[in-house]
């Protein structure tokens, strides 16, 4: 079984309708070459998710809105691999002048041992969408998402005739 990745973005975030993160809205995650949405095709499962705040080190300007939480789902269930808070934006924030790597670049998650121990496979092809998980409306800043997904196996065991 090969494990595709796909990297996508989404942001940068205003207030404005349509470029938030909302509590109540599926916001689609974006192929980050080809500007379309990221599909999960049938019969796959998510197997990790890398997500980061986007922007180059150092730069302030464009950290997210402090205290909320981003939620990755897809289409229909939008929080279902890393549930609620999600990945809290203070933490992809979080900046120590004093360190060599002065952000923390990333937040690793496999959807297997997260608390909810989510395995999910879909029998449709589903659209991998984010959405504020804690705290309101995300207005500022941005996020690269790594996935990784494999197609769930047909059998777990060999048969013998």
């Amino acid at each position: 079984m090969t494990t595709e990745t796909v990297h996508g973005i989404a942001g940068p975030f205003t207030d404005v309708p349509g470029d938030r993160l909302e509590p109540t809205t599926e916001f689609q995650l974006i192929d980050k070459v080809e500007k379309t949405p990221l599909i999960l095709p049938t019969g796959n499962e998510v197997v990790e998710i890398i997500i980061r705040r986007r922007a180059d080190l150092g730069d302030v300007s464009m950290d997210l809105t402090p205290g909320r939480g981003v939620a990755v789902g897809v289409n229909g269930d939008p929080r279902v691999f890393t549930g609620t808070p999600g990945i809290i934006t203070d933490e992809l924030n979080l900046f120590d002048a004093t360190s060599s790597t002065p952000y923390r670049h990333f937040v690793r998650l496999d959807p297997s041992t997260t608390f909810n121990r989510v395995s999910t496979v879909y029998q449709e092809d589903k659209t991998f969408v984010l959405q504020s998980a804690f705290g309101g409306n995300i207005i500022a800043g941005g996020v690269s998402v790594i996935i990784k997904y494999k197609p769930f196996p047909e059998s777990v065991a060999k048969r013998i005739p």
